[in-house]
């Protein structure tokens, strides 16, 4: 009788229970440590021999974004973006469309992260479109 308590005792406080209840650091079951969430200057520039371009980029918020009209050249913007396990990568995305009619130049733009040059992309013709791309990722 004692022995079939003792099974029952070992039933009970043993449901619920899986081997990620005992996963160690070093056991593949246990979940990913969260790592610290690092700050990184973001450099958006646009230059070239047109005198204005549309400009799309991702905003510090990871959105979609634009200037409101064609700007002049050269263009920079500026923001920091927070990074880090939890949220995920970030991707910086900064594109330039160039058009004059009366002619033929080219655009290039760049894209730097904590002052290192991580993109850059130049484009000629008319309509053409410079395209710099990078995915920041937590430390």
């Amino acid at each position: 009788m004692r022995y079939v308590a003792t099974l029952c005792a070992l039933l009970l406080l043993g449901v619920g229970c899986d081997s990620r209840d005992f996963a160690g650091p070093d056991d593949p079951a246990a979940p990913p440590a969260a790592g610290p969430a690092a700050t990184f200057k973001v450099v958006y520039l646009v230059e070239g021999t047109y005198a204005t371009c549309e400009i799309r980029y991702t905003d510090r918020s990871g959105q979609a974004a634009a200037t409101p009209r064609a700007v002049s050249l050269p263009w920079t913007h500026v923001f920091e973006v927070v990074v880090s396990a939890a949220s995920g990568p970030f991707d910086a995305r900064v594109s330039a469309t160039c058009a004059d009619p009366t002619k033929l130049g080219k655009s290039t733009a760049t894209l730097l992260v904590d002052a290192q040059v991580k993109a850059t992309a130049s484009a000629v013709g008319f309509g053409a479109t410079a395209l710099a791309e990078h995915r920041i990722a937590a430390k």
